[in-house]
């Protein structure tokens, strides 16, 4: 006797029951593409911001360490008074960031100059301040300028608000 075999129509309706399971999970997950775009959406945010403010940090960094260049510049001509370099430093400042008080120290950097320099970090904060116009050529001083981060930060963090960025600069007066 032949036995007739139901193999078409088997693997028809296996392919069917999957195809219908398939569509039965798609639609218990339609809220599920929500769910994870509320989650994932501030995390995606606040990595955003943070390259964003992470970004403007570094500029402000630079502008520091640029206007102190500058000013150290100036100060290693003879005839500029250390209060002159102070103004300079002061106006530069406006022009680059019109709130912000910066905190500008020039000081007697003749440590650094012997023949045993000091090793690892020095506070620059604890050295002499040095009259510009009473320095004898090719001695060393620095200018450093000073911003509390939570005055120029797009976005400041609360947990940063007493940090402060440094522009520093060294070099001899001529």
């Amino acid at each position: 006797m032949k036995t007739f075999r139901f193999s078409r129509f088997t693997r028809w309706r296996k392919s069917h029951l999957a195809a219908s399971a398939r569509s039965r999970r798609c639609e218990s997950r339609d809220g599920a593409v929500t769910v994870e775009v509320a989650v994932m959406f501030p995390i995606f945010l606040l990595f955003l911001f943070s390259l964003i403010e992470f970004g403007h940090l570094l500029m402000v960094k630079a502008a520091l360490t640029s206007a102190a260049k500058e000013a150290a510049r100036m100060g290693s001509i003879d005839d500029v008074s250390t209060a002159e370099v102070q103004a300079f430093i002061a106006q530069r400042m406006t022009t680059i960031f019109p709130n912000v008080n910066p905190i500008v120290s020039i000081k007697d950097a003749s440590v650094f100059d012997g023949p045993s320099p000091p090793s690892g970090q020095v506070n620059i904060q604890s050295l002499p301040n040095i009259e510009l116009t009473n320095a004898e050529s090719r001695q060393m001083f620095a200018v450093e300028l000073r911003v509390v981060y939570g005055e120029v930060a797009i976005f400041p963090p609360a947990w940063s608000q007493n940090s402060q960025l440094v522009g520093l600069s060294i070099l001899r007066k001529e």
